[in-house]
């Protein structure tokens, strides 16, 4: 897949917005937990307590700075080069300069590329939004350029499918999380009721609790396998997202799970 001069649109690459609602809850529990501690040693006078503030300090530090990198990254690709700015920091790399292309990744969980040239390396992990556009362009620049010695062709697809299906996992989860706790709160009040009623152990309600998440583990296990059989190593290339398709399986899986459930329930009551 050539990119021509005249067709080359620049486009700019930047972290999953729940990076920053990470940093800032783990903040604030860090920041909770170190009044408590404060407060304990003064009311009991109990001064030693003071250092169980010390690791929450480190941790909202860290916390605070790692995540604070991912969230100010900015990657820009035009015909010619890679621009990575975070922060004040700039770095740029011309496409015929890189050197290599490396990526790890577990299949279809999570991992990194880094793009190297000479004195230079930008690292990227799947939580780059629309990242696999990101890994296209590059690859297709590079074949352009008579580059294809700088990846192992088989690593960059398996890497492109992991980087998709997580890429197009965390757009799902944005639009489906709050249902996804407030079946989850519903089921564990139905386990907890069905426990007290019927004088059942809590193995019920743990059962009951993670339910929907199975249901919600099960849907995704068939996007999974979209994206593994329909995607093509020849054009590196991946199923086109179809939200449609998406909400269909999720439907079906809400329906066919709820009444695994209720069955479930019933064998658990009556037997």
């Amino acid at each position: 897949m050539a990119i021509s001069d005249e067709t080359f649109v620049v486009q700019q690459f930047r972290y999953r917005k729940h990076i920053k609602h990470i940093r800032t809850f783990v903040t604030i529990l860090c920041l909770i937990s170190i009044i408590i501690s404060i407060i304990s040693a003064l009311i009991s006078g109990i001064y030693e307590l003071l250092f169980l503030a010390i690791p929450f300090v480190l941790e909202g530090a860290v916390i605070w700075a790692v995540y604070g990198r991912f969230i100010n990254t900015r990657v820009i690709m035009d015909k010619d080069s890679i621009f990575y700015t975070c922060g004040k920091r700039e770095t740029i790399i011309p496409y015929d300069q890189i050197t290599k292309i490396q990526v790890r990744s577990i299949r279809y969980l999570g991992g990194w590329i880094k793009i190297k040239s000479n004195k230079k390396t930008i690292r990227l992990t799947v939580v780059v939004e629309n990242i696999q556009s990101l890994l296209q362009i590059l690859k297709a620049n590079l074949d352009t350029r008579g580059m294809n010695n700088t990846y192992n062709a088989k690593k960059l697809f398996r890497f492109l499918k992991t980087a998709t299906f997580s890429d197009e996992g965390w757009a799902r989860f944005y639009k489906l999380w709050w249902k996804l706790l407030l079946l989850t709160i519903l089921t564990a009040i139905v386990g907890i009721a069905i426990a007290i009623v019927f004088n059942l152990s809590a193995t019920v309600v743990f059962f009951s609790t993670i339910f929907p998440t199975i249901i919600y583990v099960i849907s995704e296990a068939i996007f999974k396998l979209r994206i593994r059989n329909f995607s093509n190593a020849g054009d590196f290339s991946v199923p086109k997202r179809d939200v449609l398709y998406e909400r269909k399986i999720q439907k079906r899986a809400f329906l066919w799970g709820s009444l695994a459930f209720i069955i479930l329930v019933f064998l658990i009551i009556f037997m």
